[in-house]
């Protein structure tokens, strides 16, 4: 969860980096050598806190507001920061400073809607996720409606979870991420031969197959009534993930998918 953190800032720094004055929709000046001296010190940060240096990390973004007062992706960088130190008093406050500089940008409302999703505030993520969904200018839209989806997933609302993740694959056909959890979703509202397809297509992908996906995939195959393959999943799944990984949900939140907007992922 730490590295996908991070991607979160990483695809910030690449889009603010790359948009000229002419080219930005969004009105805002990033060519300045304030700017880019904001989004090198970003990307120092966020070096130091690959490596778990939390304080010089915390510097260099500081240094980044320093030189630029408006950089949602020191905002950014900073809510990750201490969301990894657990002081999500700090995360919030910094997460929605970013959204407070870049009201229009889907990036920075997706970022913040993975936060309130991870804190379990999901009508509030909702909300972020849907305003990240009406930028016309968001070139991932597929990342945001997958993390919409998971969200709701998480929610127990699956009817708008799979709405969200069918808007994902509709926007992006490759997006591998989108199928176990839609698969957990149709299975959930007693769709499991839909469920098996997007299951083979996941274990076709080459992904690796985690706890999740043997344990959905017993699920799936015993409620299909094919038991020698439900019970070649949950062997495979006592073999390769003994307790306590075995008592993981499956409905448990997860850190959302990566926008990097190229760039986890996460702009």
């Amino acid at each position: 969860m730490k590295i996908r953190f991070i991607s979160v800032v990483v695809a910030l720094i690449s889009l603010s980096a790359c948009v000229s004055e002419g080219g930005n929709p969004y009105g805002r000046k990033t060519d300045s050598a304030n700017v880019r001296a904001a989004n090198t010190q970003v990307t120092l940060g966020v070096g130091y806190l690959e490596q778990g240096r939390v304080e010089e990390a915390l510097e260099r973004f500081q240094r980044a507001i320093a030189f630029d007062p408006r950089s949602a992706s020191a905002y950014t960088s900073l809510g990750v920061l201490y969301e990894q130190i657990s002081r999500q008093d700090l995360a919030e406050k910094n997460y929605a400073k970013a959204v407070q500089l870049e009201p229009k940008k889907g990036a920075v409302h997706n970022n913040f809607g993975q936060f309130l999703c991870r804190v379990g505030r999901y009508e509030q993520a909702d909300a972020e996720f849907k305003i990240a969904l009406n930028d016309p200018f968001y070139d991932t839209p597929a990342i945001a409606a997958t993390n919409a989806g998971k969200c709701a997933r998480a929610a127990g609302q699956n009817e708008q979870a799979e709405k969200y993740l069918r808007l994902a694959l509709s926007k992006n056909p490759n997006a591998i991420e989108v199928y176990l959890p839609l698969a957990s979703v149709l299975h959930q509202r007693g769709q499991s031969m839909n469920a098996r397809a997007f299951l083979q297509r996941f274990e076709a992908s080459g992904l690796p197959q985690d706890a999740e996906y043997l344990r959905l995939a017993a699920q799936v195959e015993s409620k299909l009534g094919d038991t020698k393959a439900a019970n070649a999943y949950r062997e495979r799944l006592e073999n390769e993930f003994p307790a306590p990984e075995q008592s993981r949900s499956t409905e448990k939140p997860d850190s959302g998918a990566v926008d990097n907007n190229s760039p986890g992922s996460t702009q």
